[in-house]
């Protein structure tokens, strides 16, 4: 069985105001993936990658063993 169908399966168990959520959801991502990203997006993506490269540079250098599994204060 598809993907497809095993949502149609799922789908067709909602009622109808679900069904309408859903429909509304996935022509959201057919929208999102046809549309075409804006100049402004376009920086946006560029700079967040500098910013990363830039942060993490001189890292690969690092000692992969300098931290522990135990330094770790949060876990989520």
């Amino acid at each position: 069985m598809t993907v497809v169908e095993k949502i149609y399966q799922q789908a067709e168990q909602l009622p109808a105001p679900l069904q309408m959520t859903v429909l509304e959801f996935v022509e959201y991502l057919v929208t999102k993936l046809q549309r075409k990203p804006t100049v402004e997006e376009d920086e946006d993506a560029v700079w967040s990658q500098f910013s990363l490269r830039m942060a993490l540079r001189g890292m690969e250098d690092e000692e992969s063993d300098e931290y522990q599994l135990s330094d770790i204060k949060e876990f989520f």
